[in-house]
């Protein structure tokens, strides 16, 4: 949980310093070509998060459930 914090402010504090126009403005920057450079900050952050909570509730549960199976034996 550490590393996840650490790394969360890292990138909001990066993120929070970019002017509106660095954020919204089409071909800013040379390597995002004719898109903004939002197209590709969420899905390299909070899409990132969604998709890793979903894998966790998922191991979670097989988890519990595995745990109940063998605390049966």
């Amino acid at each position: 949980m550490n590393e996840f914090e650490v790394s969360y402010q890292e990138i909001a504090s990066l993120i929070r310093r970019l002017s509106e126009d660095d954020l919204l403005t089409s071909g800013r920057f040379t390597w995002t070509g004719k898109y903004l450079l939002t197209t590709y900050l969420g899905p390299n952050t909070c899409s990132h998060y969604k998709f890793a909570a979903k894998v966790l509730k998922r191991w979670l549960k097989r988890s519990a459930l595995s745990g109940s199976v063998n605390s049966r034996q």
